[in-house]
């Protein structure tokens, strides 16, 4: 009886050492799909662009330049601007204009239409995920 009692203690000890450490790796993780996105997720944007603007190779390389600039000088409003949401969102939007315009003087009549299109249906996406909050004059 002490053998299966004393057994018990063991394994309930193990239990309780690994709910510890998963709990405790759970909340050492960054939240998935919050925040400030990485540059894999620009990297498919430039992917997804590349498909339905059909850019060329050229296209799509300064495409992905002008892109990854923009994330980059993004990342760093983000640092300097972290806690005043309003700041980083008024110059994110000064960032993602200047990104636009540089995007669109690469392309033709035609993709330039289409990069409209594809900014529309982001800006709506992203109406959804916010639960229909939306942008000031847009």
């Amino acid at each position: 009886m002490k053998r299966i009692n004393g057994f018990c203690h063991v394994a309930f000890l193990w239990c309780l050492v690994s709910i510890f450490f998963y709990a405790n790796d759970s909340f050492a993780q960054p939240p998935q799909g919050r925040g400030f996105p990485d540059s894999t997720r620009t990297a498919a944007t430039v992917d997804s662009l590349a498909k339905k603007l059909a850019l060329s190779k050229e296209q799509k390389e300064k495409v992905g330049k002008i892109y990854f600039a923009a994330f980059n000088e993004a990342r760093k409003a983000f640092a300097n601007n972290s806690g005043d949401f309003q700041a980083m969102r008024e110059t994110r939007m000064k960032i993602n204009e200047k990104r636009d315009t540089e995007a669109k003087l690469l392309l033709n009549d035609e993709q330039k239409k289409l990069y409209d299109k594809f900014l529309q249906e982001q800006r709506e996406q992203m109406q959804r995920r916010m639960g229909g909050w939306s942008r000031p004059n847009q």
